[in-house]
């Protein structure tokens, strides 16, 4: 009895080790697993912060590559390049200019800027045109009158105020070409004008045109051989209204007036007597 109880106390303390060392291999078994999960999380973050990193250094890199590669703001044909390569970057480097829509610009002084509208008619001539017209219309008048290098007025005297011109497609109309512009503030068509001198203000309040009626032709020679054309003439006058008026012609209303007729300029006594001419009731200068 007593060698199996010793027996039996040996194998319970042999059990009693055993449980302890499974103890402390579980402890250890779960604090690696703690230090694995520690590890696992280290190694993500820095994983993570690794892949910030370069994601950061990658798009430093693709600005640096599209800071090299020069793009215009604009569609158009480059017409001027001041870059060399390996040279040094100052200044403009190229001048993309649209060759397509072509604007002109002008000043247009303070006391005519008011008669100025947005989408006004503009007839456009050049010089490399010769006689052609081109159509064009107001398309920007600046708010602000021209200024100086300074940003202050350029002129106290002669304001000017910058306006553009829109013009229609010409292959023969070339960039930098310097254009003569004439801007239709208002427009009549199949109407009646005269030049200004041939509309005479009379004492009586009203406006007048003296108007040549011409006869049959009397041709006699005098002893000097010379041949003069006497005219069997008649002036008379029409009182007329104005309307439009450009820097040379102004536009005539009265229903005496007929296509064809012939109108005299500062018609006055003097130039009627070397004409010949039958004076009806005209009270010229």
């Amino acid at each position: 009895i007593k060698m199996k109880y010793e027996a039996s106390a040996s194998t319970e303390d042999e059990f009693s080790k055993a449980k302890t060392a499974l103890e402390k291999a579980q402890l250890s078994y779960d604090n690696a697993l703690i230090t694995l999960e520690d590890i696992k999380s280290k190694n993500t973050i820095a994983t993570e912060n690794n892949i910030e990193i370069q994601k950061a250094a990658l798009e430093k890199q693709k600005k640096i590559l599209n800071d090299a590669v020069i793009v215009s703001p604009i569609d158009g044909t480059v017409t001027m390049v001041n870059a060399r390569e390996n040279g040094t970057a100052s200044g403009i480097l190229f001048v993309v200019e649209d060759t397509d829509d072509l604007i002109a610009s002008t000043a247009i002084g303070e006391y005519d800027i008011g008669l100025i509208k947005l989408g006004q008619k503009v007839i456009v001539k050049a010089d490399g045109l010769g006689d052609k017209e081109l159509s064009g219309t107001i398309s920007e008048i600046s708010p602000t009158a021209i200024k100086d290098a300074s940003g202050n007025t350029a002129s106290t005297s002669n304001v000017q105020f910058e306006t553009k011109i829109a013009l229609e497609k010409d292959s023969n109309l070339k960039i930098g070409m310097n254009v003569r512009l004439t801007i239709i503030l208002e427009e009549k068509k199949n109407v009646y004008s005269v030049p200004y001198d041939a509309v005479i203000n009379e004492d009586d309040g009203n406006q007048y045109i003296y108007v040549l009626d011409e006869g049959e032709d009397d041709l006699e020679s005098r002893a000097s051989g010379r041949l003069r054309n006497r005219l069997n003439n008649q002036v008379r006058k029409i009182q007329v209204q104005t309307g439009l008026e450009t820097d040379m012609y102004v536009e005539i209303i009265s229903p005496e007036l007929e296509n064809g007729m012939k109108i005299l300029v500062e018609p006055s006594q003097n130039i009627l007597a070397s004409l010949g001419l039958a004076c009806l009731g005209i009270k010229a200068n």
